[in-house]
């Protein structure tokens, strides 16, 4: 029926009393790749992924921060040999951008009463994509993605085996396949064995859904049994 067969958690970082970072990179080149077996030369690709950490107290003992982001640059190219076409290749560059952040506060308001707020970020977009290798690049689409996440807890410690927990969260997410050559938007699509020429019919398209939640959870020990009741409300808009 509708009882949990799995649980997954993921925690993300706190601040601390102490005033700590990080930076990182990674980065390809083709400068090290081989040729393209049927291109015949090195395919231009690259890939530099920077982020970086950030924690620390801002008020000492009671209230923490901590921050993270992440950015990914990833040109590349697109190569297409359709069938029908035989001989002819085409190539056209692209590149994919993707940005990651992460924000969490750590309020503890009284030794029984604590608030931890966490919102995230992220988005993605490359502007020639959706093209596979047999097809012809006027099929190719404009695309980009977006989340974001904020969430609110309250707990709150009732006694010494009473725990109350409030937790308030919002999410939106959303989705854009767009014409990646719009000169051929009032264009017709030439249809042959194996072979279409032009944009995709099925564009533009987009998708959204915003969802606001609630959830109350009492968390109760007596003896050597642990027992939990709560309710939870939720609204999507699509």
């Amino acid at each position: 029926g509708r009882s949990l067969g799995m649980q997954v958690q993921a925690i993300s970082r706190s601040g601390t009393n102490n005033l700590t970072g990080s930076v990182y990179g990674f980065f390809r080149d083709d400068s090290l790749n081989a040729k393209d077996f049927i291109a015949n030369r090195v395919l231009p690709y690259a890939n530099q992924q920077i982020g970086g950490a950030l924690g620390g107290p801002i008020i000492q003992d009671r209230l923490h921060y901590f921050l993270s982001y992440e950015r990914e640059n990833e040109p590349n190219t697109i190569l297409t040999t359709p069938p029908a076409l035989p001989a002819q290749s085409f190539s056209f560059d692209t590149k994919t951008v993707q940005n990651s952040f992460l924000g969490r506060a750590d309020w503890q308001m009284k030794p029984q009463d604590h608030l931890t707020v966490r919102a995230s970020y992220w988005d993605w977009s490359n502007p020639f994509t959706q093209v596979s290798g047999t097809e012809h690049p006027s099929q190719a689409a404009d695309r980009s993605r977006k989340a974001i996440n904020v969430v609110g807890t309250w707990s709150k410690v009732l006694s010494s085996t009473m725990l109350q927990e409030v937790r308030v969260g919002y999410t939106h997410f959303d989705w854009q396949n767009q014409l990646a050559i719009p000169a051929l938007a009032s264009t017709p699509n030439y249809v042959f064995p194996s072979l279409t020429v032009g944009q995709r019919r099925n564009y533009p398209q987009e998708f959204f859904q915003d969802t606001v939640s609630a959830r109350y959870d009492l968390n109760w020990t007596v003896g050597t049994h642990d027992m939990k009741v709560g309710a939870e409300v939720t609204g999507k808009r699509r």
